[in-house]
């Protein structure tokens, strides 16, 4: 008990010293979190009402579709964002989908931007997108449509119908 006294002093002046440094640590990092959140707070947009912002603009033209109105913003405020960001937008991070899925990036959705990727963009919208193509792919497209509607049905239990062999242009109709 007495080595206990004796070292009394010695563990209080530790446990103060300590105390003292979490304080000032503290301290320290609230008005560092207070100088970044000053630094890092974004920007005000003129025009914003307390609580409603800037609902108040969307809603101005009545009749207006909401789209042509947020297409209006976006003409007056980010003019040629996607055009000066495109390069940005089209990239896409090297990831192990791409080398084992992509075979090694061979594919054009893994692709990063560059010579290729655009190569391969104007390939698939001639080729795979254009019209032409796609109407004359338009019986396969029907047809997977009437197979995914048959198996839905099936799996929802809606069988008790007569099963057709058009099953899914009958269920659009109705």
């Amino acid at each position: 008990m007495d080595y206990f006294l004796s070292l009394l002093p010695t563990i209080l002046l530790a446990l103060g010293l300590v105390l003292i440094y979490n304080i000032w640590r503290l301290k320290k990092s609230s008005d560092d979190d207070e100088e970044t959140k000053n630094n890092l707070q974004a920007p005000e947009i003129a025009g914003g009402l307390p609580l409603i912002g800037h609902l108040h603009i969307l809603f101005r033209a009545k009749g207006t579709p909401l789209a042509r109105t947020f297409s209006s913003l976006a003409d007056k405020r980010n003019q040629g964002v996607f055009h000066n960001k495109r390069v940005v937008l089209a990239s896409r991070p090297e990831s192990s989908h791409g080398i084992y899925l992509g075979y090694n990036f061979a594919g054009f959705a893994a692709a990063p931007y560059g010579p290729y990727w655009t190569k391969m963009r104007k390939l698939v919208m001639v080729e795979l997108l254009s019209p032409r193509r796609i109407d004359s792919l338009r019986h396969v497209f029907e047809s997977e449509i009437d197979h995914f509607i048959h198996d839905l049905v099936l799996y929802l239990g809606w069988h008790r119908a007569k099963p057709s062999e058009d099953f899914g242009k009958e269920q659009m109709r109705e």
